[in-house]
């Protein structure tokens, strides 16, 4: 046996400290319980019952890592930031990330990049005495740390070219310390990052005493909990609490604040504090309306279509704020000069018609007709196609018969591994009904039932296709008789059987690891990734909606109607009467159901080969 030399060393400190290392039996209280979260884009922590906070993003070459790495690196970051200079005591972290969790609390795991990141934590935290315990928090709970690790300002990574600085270093220099860089772009050793990174010298120039730097001495930062918080932090910088990623927030600094028209004073503007959507709900009330009706037309927006119009209302805000306009009442020439803003800084024809889509949602009330509707808007976004085109993202889509044939080798189907069930079921669910990864990953089991001769589905949940007075229509899954190691019933009730001993929730797709809980959308789109990587789809091309197309196409290939495929998928383009009085008939037959077609486009393919 050969050892690595890792594990070399690993042992080297077992033989010098098996003596002296023991465990105690308990842990007294924690002294510092911190809450971090990661995105791909960012990471941010803040420490609980404190004003302290902060975030930091990540680089391109960062963002290639798996969620989980990103996770166990911002909870890593968290306590450089905030314990640097502590000893001796007992910290607690929540993430909402199991696998983070566990490999700080197990001091490692299997995998080699995640196990590296986890002992580098253990000997930061040991060099200084440092306890950490790792607790689960779901998402939802975790909501400061996972805005800071959105909320994430990349338009200040700005440096000089090398040369110029080169240049500028000889003329003026040597400089021993650059005091406003970051990790990404600091040209000097010795440098002050504005956010937290372990080889900066300080964090926040502006909290050093500038005199002591310039005579050799180390910086000081504001950043550690056991440091000094300044008064009145706001005076040092203006804009560290949305750009900078600041850490202390003093209780007279403010939220970034746009100008908004103050419904007392005519055409005089105010300043609301703007820091979520949420925030949108203020000013409406300026115009007078109720809190509770502001926040009912908050509602009205889905929390997917909010995060997407969130971008673009801040930029309207800030648009609106520095030429005194009305946000709400604004002129077409307006609306015309913001949106060739967005054309200038490189956006496509698919952002800008978000960004008008936007302005028609909070625009339609004071005018005869909606943005969208304008003649010089409609026919600015011609020319913006013309200029940009958003062109479809496939030509054409991939055989369901390929993904078909791998999933009948994945049987039978009680042989199967838990993951490899859950891919299996959720990959067929995606094919037989057309339905949206949105649609699988909010099934319920009180949704659900299930006999020997089908499944029935009747979701409940609010989907992206519901409107008033119109909803997606039951699904009727039939066992397919023609094949077993396709019948999605079986499949079904096998994973049924193998997640009652550890359900604990009543969402009907779990994770295969412990604690076993509900599954984010994402993760199931991964997982329907690896399986169609696997049956030989090129997932540099689809991604896993692609499953939507595919299915549908399939379908009708098959002969399927129209009208069968419509309502399967949840699209509707129905008249009045079809969308509000044509009721769905309670059983369908067998021969026209639409996951029977799909099944069946497979067996129809392998019966033109043969006769060729």
């Amino acid at each position: 046996m050969t050892l690595s030399d890792g594990n070399i060393s690993d042992l080297n400190w077992w033989v010098n400290n098996i003596n002296s290392s023991f465990k105690p039996m308990t842990l007294t209280d924690p002294q510092f319980i911190l809450n971090t979260d990661s995105s791909n884009t960012g990471w941010g922590a803040v420490v609980q019952d404190t004003l302290f906070k902060t975030k930091g993003f990540w680089s391109n070459e960062e963002q290639k890592n798996h969620i989980n790495f990103l996770e166990l690196k911002a909870a890593y970051l968290a306590l450089i930031w905030f314990c640097s200079s502590r000893n001796n005591v007992h910290v607690k972290v929540y993430l909402d990330n199991m696998v983070a969790v566990n490999y700080i609390n197990k001091m490692g795991g299997r995998i080699v990049k995640l196990n590296n990141l986890t002992k580098e934590l253990w000997i930061w935290c040991i060099q200084r005495k440092i306890w950490v315990t790792a607790c689960h928090l779901p998402g939802v709970a975790n909501i400061e740390a996972d805005r800071l690790s959105r909320s994430i300002n990349v338009d200040i990574e700005w440096k000089l070219h090398d040369d110029v600085f080169n240049i500028i270093d000889c003329l003026y220099g040597p400089h021993g310390v650059y005091l406003f860089e970051s990790k990404f772009n600091h040209q000097l050793p010795r440098y002050f990052s504005y956010l937290p990174h372990k080889y900066a010298e300080a964090v926040d120039a502006f909290s050093s005493d500038w005199e002591d730097i310039a005579k050799g001495g180390p910086g000081s930062s504001r950043h550690d909990i056991s440091g000094t918080i300044v008064e009145h932090s706001e005076l040092v910088s203006t804009n560290t609490s949305s750009d900078c990623g600041t850490v202390i927030h003093h209780k007279q600094s403010k939220k970034s604040s746009v100008s908004t028209p103050d419904s007392n004073k005519g055409a005089s503007f105010g300043e609301i504090a703007i820091s979520s959507f949420q925030d949108i709900g203020e000013i409406l009330q300026n115009y007078g309306l109720s809190k509770e009706s502001s926040e009912i037309i908050i509602a009205s927006w889905k929390p997917a279509t909010r995060q997407q119009y969130w971008t673009y209302f801040k930029r309207w805000l800030l648009f609106c704020s520095e030429r005194k306009i009305n946000s709400f009442k604004a002129t077409e020439l307006n609306v015309l000069e913001f949106l060739t803003s967005l054309y200038k800084i490189g956006l496509g024809y698919s952002a800008i018609n978000t960004a008008r889509s936007m302005l028609s949602s909070f625009m339609s009330v004071n005018q005869e007709k909606t943005v969208g509707q304008w003649p010089l808007v409609k026919r600015f976004l011609k020319g913006i196609f013309n200029l940009k085109p958003s062109l479809p993202r496939y030509q054409r889509t991939w055989d369901v018969e390929v993904v078909l044939k791998y999933l009948k080798t994945l049987s039978p189907v009680y042989m199967l591994s838990l993951r490899v069930l859950t891919y299996k079921l959720v990959t067929l669910l995606l094919l037989l009904t057309g339905q949206r990864l949105q649609t699988i990953h909010s099934l319920d089991l009180d949704d659900i039932t299930v006999t020997d001769s089908n499944i029935y589905i009747d979701v409940r949940s609010l989907l992206k296709c519901s409107k008033p007075g119109r909803h997606l229509q039951p699904i009727e899954l039939p066992a397919f008789i023609e094949d077993k190691s396709l019948c999605i019933v079986t499949v079904l009730k096998e994973y049924l059987v193998r997640t009652s001993c550890f359900r604990k929730t009543q969402k009907l797709i779990l994770s295969c690891i412990k604690p076993y809980s509900h599954v984010s959308k994402d993760t199931l789109g991964r997982w329907v990734k690896i399986v169609l990587q696997s049956a030989g789809v090129d997932i540099t091309i689809y991604k896993p909606h692609s499953t939507r197309s595919a299915s549908t196409s399939a379908a009708l290939r098959c002969a399927t109607s129209i009208d069968t495929i419509l309502k399967a998928a949840g699209w509707s383009n129905e008249s009045t009467f079809r969308k509000f009085y044509d009721k769905p008939v309670s059983k369908q037959n067998y021969n026209d159901n639409y996951s029977v077609k799909v099944l069946r486009s497979h067996i129809l393919s392998n019966a033109d080969k043969s006769h060729v």
